[in-house]
């Protein structure tokens, strides 16, 4: 900031848009590496220090060590690995370890399979009565269907015996009809007869 002041005309210095310019153009060599910003205020490829947390060796306590640095972009670390202690593997490894390690089978509770048991026979249960219902079910419909087709057999039954009731009494009127017509044509109706909607029954005489 100071160095952008010192570059920034005296009576700029009170404009924070100027100063943030001239900061913005700065580009030197500091005791971080190489000091320049980009347009949006960050700093250009800067330097990070990394220290690992370990043990003095012989003491009996931990302090933190310089084990190298590392910029913004993939690669860029410089990382003594002689220095570096990983946990569960140690220190003074020549390369980095694997990141994979072995995952323990999981260990089920003691109630578990004795739940999944249970729901095993229920289910096997529940099962069974939705069959047994279903076959009950199917076979009540069987039957409901047989005895709609009996009575609607019934049903036509009936009917054909009311129109065989029907012609018969239209036959009976009409062999009245002609008996009469046939007497008539002989010379009239005997004395002994009387006429009825049905047909012709003998009376007694006088």
């Amino acid at each position: 900031l100071v160095m952008a002041l010192v570059a920034t005309l005296p009576g700029d210095r009170r404009d924070g848009n100027v100063v943030m310019s001239k900061l913005l153009d700065l580009d030197f060599d500091g005791v971080g590496g190489r000091v320049r910003f980009a347009p949006n205020g960050d700093r250009e490829d800067p330097l990070y220090s990394l220290f690992n947390f370990r043990r003095v060796s012989g003491g009996d306590h931990a302090t933190w060590v310089n084990i190298g640095q590392t910029g913004s972009e993939i690669g860029s670390a410089e990382i003594d690995l002689s220095e570096f202690c990983f946990a569960d593997v140690g220190c003074g490894l020549v390369s980095a370890p694997s990141d994979s390690y072995p995952v323990p089978e999981p260990q089920l509770a003691v109630w578990i399979p004795a739940v999944i048991g249970i729901i095993a026979v229920l289910l096997v249960g529940a099962t069974f009565s939705y069959i047994r219902v279903a076959r009950k079910k199917k076979q009540m419909a069987s039957q409901m269907s047989e005895m709609q087709k009996k009575i609607e057999a019934v049903k036509n039954i009936d009917n054909d015996l009311d129109n065989i009731n029907k012609v018969v009494d239209d036959a009976k009127k009409q062999q009245a009809s002609l008996i009469m017509e046939r007497a008539a044509l002989q010379g009239g109706v005997p004395s002994t007869w009387v006429v009825s909607p049905d047909t012709l029954v003998p009376i007694t005489p006088e």
